[in-house]
C-alpha cells in the first residue's frame, strides 16, 4: 500500500516537472518571438516611459530604461522584465509565427509574492482577444472576453469563448482595465494557442507561370513546322545541280 502510494506521488511530481518543462502549459506558443511571432509596432499602445535613469554621468541623466512591446513575446517574467504601457487601458497586438486557429490564450503576471510591493496593481484585469484578417483591421473577429484573476495562479490559461473557424496570423489583445494602477499597467507575457493552418493552395504567387503556357522557345524540336525544317538538305541538292551545269558548260566550251 505504501510502495503504491509512493509510486503515485512520484507520478504526480513527474507530470508536474514535465508541464514546467513545456513551457508550463503543455500547448505551443504560436506568439513566442524565439520561435517566430513578432509585434506589430505601429499598432501597439504608447510604453510607459520611467524617469529614473539607468545611466548618468555627474548627475546627469544619460540614458533611460524602457522596455518595448516585445517583452510579452519572450520567455523571460523577472520582476520589472514586462511592458508598461501608458494608463489602465491598452492594445498589444502579436502576428504570429503562422496562421492558427486559436483554441486559447494564456496571460502570465508575475506571482504576488515576488512583487516588491505584495501587490499586483499594475496587473491587467480585463481584456479582450480579436482575429484581424489584416493588421490594419480596427478589431477583426471577437475571439473571447476574459479577466485576469490577481488572486490566481501567476499564469493563467483561456478557452476561445466565441464559435470561430477562421484561422489568422494576426491577433489584438485590447486591454480594458488593470487593478489599480494608475499610470501604466504591465504586461510580462501574453501567449496565443491553437492549430496551424496549412495556406490555401488558391493562395499560391500569381506570378508562377502556369505550366500550359510554357515558353514557345522550349517547344519539343520534334512539333517543330515541317516547313521551317532545317535548309541543309536544299543547299546540299542546290550544289549537286550546279556542278553538273559546269560540267555541261565545259562539254559545250570544249
Amino acid at each position: 500500500m505504501v510502495q503504491e502510494r509512493e509510486k503515485e506521488v512520484q507520478s504526480i511530481v513527474q507530470s508536474a516537472l514535465r508541464r514546467f518543462s513545456e513551457d508550463r502549459t503543455g500547448l505551443a506558443d504560436y506568439a513566442l518571438e524565439s520561435g517566430g511571432g513578432s509585434i506589430v509596432a505601429s499598432r501597439c499602445s504608447q510604453t510607459f516611459e520611467s524617469k529614473v535613469a539607468l545611466l548618468s554621468l555627474f548627475g546627469v541623466p544619460l540614458w533611460y530604461y524602457r522596455q518595448s512591446p516585445r517583452a510579452a513575446i519572450q520567455p523571460d517574467v523577472q520582476p520589472g522584465n514586462c511592458w508598461p504601457f501608458r494608463g489602465s487601458s491598452g492594445v498589444l497586438v502579436l502576428r504570429l509565427s503562422s496562421r492558427v486557429l486559436p483554441s486559447a490564450f494564456s496571460l502570465e503576471h508575475l506571482p504576488k509574492n515576488l512583487s516588491p510591493t505584495e501587490s499586483l496593481h499594475s496587473a491587467p484585469k480585463d481584456f479582450r482577444v480579436y482575429g484581424l484578417r489584416e493588421e490594419e483591421e480596427e478589431e477583426g473577429i471577437l475571439l473571447g472576453t476574459y479577466e485576469y484573476d490577481q488572486d490566481g495562479e501567476s499564469l493563467q490559461t483561456y478557452t476561445t469563448t466565441e464559435e470561430n473557424h477562421e484561422p489568422f496570423q494576426i491577433i489584438l489583445v485590447k486591454f480594458l482595465s488593470n487593478w489599480g494602477h494608475e499610470e501604466y499597467t504591465c504586461i510580462y507575457r501574453f501567449r496565443v494557442h491553437g492549430t496551424p493552418v496549412q495556406a490555401d493552395p488558391e493562395e499560391a504567387d500569381p506570378e508562377e507561370a502556369d505550366p500550359e503556357e510554357a515558353d514557345p522557345e522550349e517547344a519539343d524540336p520534334e512539333e517543330a513546322d515541317p516547313e521551317e525544317a532545317d535548309p541543309v538538305v536544299d543547299l546540299e541538292a542546290d550544289t549537286e545541280n550546279t556542278a553538273l551545269e559546269s560540267q555541261e558548260q565545259d562539254q559545250t566550251l570544249d
